[in-house]
């Protein structure tokens, strides 16, 4: 989890590798198949003048609340049924052990397909990723077994920054001095996994572009579009 997160930190400053398979060919679920959609884990802070961080929770609720809501509005509209969760309210051990591995699985393709190759396996060619068959824990007990039970968890990691008034006006002025200052910029990162083999079937890692303000319902709705143009969902 911290390496996935350090590289999405870090985004600003690198450059992705070439593109590698980020899917599974699945059959398209049946209409009305259950999605656990996970809490999305945001971290937004205001980029200072002087280059510090400063963390804004308001900034990552409004952001959390719009993703969340685009997610809704593109999932439904596809005929399935959203089922959300709050992985910090999990307090079962077995559970909370996958999603460990889940987050260890994250930070293993992060650093397969981003980080300059840092960390590659040179003999995987293909999109093949596994939590294990213990996935199913990820269900509410009381949906486990049921015929509406969730098939696929969604999760959801947003982190970056926002450039201060100040920090703008900094920006401008080193780059009529020729001198380039680095500037905020957001990454998120999101993946789908099987609930009932534990097989990740899909994994995307994208910077949000310029213009696009994922605080507002406009920008959220604009990154979700772009971020699942290839879910196999």
């Amino acid at each position: 989890m911290v390496l996935a997160f350090g590289l999405i930190a870090f985004a600003p400053t690198i450059s992705l590798a070439q593109p590698i398979p980020n899917h599974v060919a699945i059959e398209r679920p049946m209409s009305g198949t259950v999605i656990l959609a996970m809490k999305a884990d945001i971290t937004l802070s205001e980029l200072t003048a002087t280059g510090t961080a400063d963390p804004k929770l308001e900034w990552a609720e409004n952001a959390r609340r719009h993703i969340e809501q685009a997610i809704s509005a593109r999932l439904t509209a596809q005929g399935y049924v959203i089922s959300r969760a709050d992985p910090t309210t999990i307090t079962d051990d077995a559970a909370l052990q996958v999603l460990k591995l889940n987050d260890a699985v994250d930070a293993s393709i992060m650093s397969h397909a981003y980080a300059y190759g840092t960390g590659k396996l040179p003999t995987k060619t293909s999109f093949d990723w596994t939590i294990g068959e213990g996935a199913s824990l990820l269900i509410p007990a009381d949906a486990r077994g049921a015929a509406n039970a969730p098939r696929y968890a969604l999760f959801v990691k947003v982190k970056g920054s926002y450039s201060s008034g100040a920090r703008k006006l900094m920006m401008i002025g080193a780059a009529i001095g020729g001198v380039g200052i680095p500037m905020a910029s957001q990454a998120v990162e999101a993946s789908v996994v099987d609930l009932q083999t534990g097989r990740v079937i899909w994994h995307k890692f994208e910077i949000v572009g310029l213009g696009v303000d994922i605080r507002t319902e406009a920008g959220a709705k604009t990154h979700i579009e772009s971020l699942f143009k290839d879910l196999p969902l």
